[in-house]
């Protein structure tokens, strides 16, 4: 009897066991378009058109993505818009970090533990992907800090 017992069990836990998949994902990674980032920044239309990303130290990167042309050569701080992956490791993964949303004249505001895929990372550039903020659909009073999409910024020495 205790063999059966122990044999129905098992069949049991092994049932249980495998029909769990390593590809269920409740993160919503897979669900981060790959389209160009865009949708609000305290509360005015945000498309990316420009940023810089640089190293903080040798693992990891800061990343500043704005809604004008800019690049290397621009000074950071004088963006009227813009999205800042504050630190992030320098390497193809994803990660849980703080982005912050920046307008000119305004606190900025944090969203913490946000999820930021690094698609890509070379010498002179990094491809990645946000899917950050708050808003109506979560509960919220408004959508005005909330983005999502890709973007690719060069990395300044």
């Amino acid at each position: 009897m205790k063999k059966t017992y122990l044999a129905i069990t098992l069949a049991f836990l092994a049932l249980t066991i495998s029909s769990c998949s390593s590809d269920d994902d409740s993160s919503g990674n897979d669900e981060i378009t790959f389209d160009t980032l865009s949708g609000k920044v305290h509360g005015d239309n945000f498309t990316a058109m420009g940023g810089i990303a640089f190293y903080t130290n040798e693992e990891t990167l800061s990343i500043d993505i704005t809604n004008v042309e800019a690049g290397c050569e621009s000074d950071n701080l004088s963006y009227e818009h813009y999205v800042s992956v504050v630190k992030v490791a320098a390497a193809e993964g994803t990660y849980s970090t703080n982005v912050a949303f920046g307008k000119k004249g305004e606190t900025p505001y944090n969203s913490l533990q946000s999820t930021v895929i690094i698609d890509s990372i070379n010498d002179s550039n990094v491809s990645l992907r946000l899917k950050v903020g708050y808003g109506k659909e979560e509960g919220f009073d408004n959508d005005d800090f909330i983005v999502e999409g890709a973007f690719t910024v060069p990395i300044c020495q």
